[in-house]
């Protein structure tokens, strides 16, 4: 545990360095309290954009604070994964490259303090920058449009977490396997990308998907309930965290670094 908690603190020190612990959470926070704002004030936006016939009235229905969080975490899937794999993808490359990994592990580390420490490293500096923004388009949410409950904020954000553990294993597993950032990157959206096509085509046969999860967090939102898939949805995404971080600490084991 003394291992793990050392190279924590180094990796916290380094986002300090690195202003990672700036600019993650604004990016985060932008792209989440841009999503109320501008659907409250589309109106004006359109209206003052000009190019409208004389006496055009622009009508658009008021969007739920449900509708509005629930856009959100859609942009959180999109942009949000891109921002989280470029976060995490060179954790473990960087290391392999600069030869530190070497030197870290001529010292009494085994490979899965040096990975886990890294892994929970990137889960708490992209758990807190969601977190943050996700709170604060809750807030303007309920300020701007119809009350979300507290409850459903926090079940639709801890299920949400679930999903970006999923995202940060799989990147950081390609970042076990591959030296460049550019592959890395490739790798784990494309992966992410067509398991949600996937489970979207066969949409049955695919409910123990992580990406399910997501259709778990819009029910609670929209309908103030679970799917009757959570507790598959949640043990296969668990599961496939845990396996994947064993296969990342395999494949470390076996390379030449």
């Amino acid at each position: 545990m003394r291992g793990i908690w050392i190279i924590y603190k180094k990796e916290m020190l380094e986002f300090t360095r690195s202003s990672k612990w700036i600019w993650l959470p604004i990016v985060f926070t932008l792209i989440g309290i841009m999503q109320p704002i501008t659907s409250y004030y589309m109106p004006q936006i359109l209206d003052a954009a000009g190019n409208m016939p004389e006496g055009t009235i622009i009508k658009i229905p008021t969007p739920s604070g449900a509708e509005v969080l629930l856009k959100t975490l859609s942009q959180y899937s999109t942009i949000g994964i891109l921002l989280i794999v470029i976060s995490a993808m060179g954790s473990i490359s960087n290391e392999k490259n600069t030869g530190s990994i070497t030197s870290t592990m001529v010292r009494p580390v085994s490979y899965f303090t040096f990975f886990i420490s890294k892994w929970f490293a990137q889960v708490t500096i992209i758990s807190a920058s969601i977190g943050i923004g996700y709170g604060l388009t809750w807030y303007y949410t309920n300020l701007l449009f119809s009350d979300v409950s507290f409850k459903n904020f926090i079940e639709s954000c801890v299920i949400y977490f679930i999903y970006v553990l999923f995202i940060i294993s799989v990147t950081m597993c390609f970042g076990s396997v591959f030296r460049k950032n550019g592959a890395i990157v490739g790798s784990s959206f494309l992966l992410i990308t067509a398991l949600a096509i996937v489970n979207g085509i066969f949409e049955k046969q695919m409910k123990w998907s992580p990406s399910n999860l997501m259709n778990q967090v819009g029910s609670i939102l929209m309908d103030n309930k679970y799917l009757d898939t959570l507790a598959l949805n949640l043990t296969s995404s668990l599961l496939m965290i845990f396996g994947i971080i064993f296969v990342s600490i395999f494949t470390l084991q076996k390379q030449e670094l």
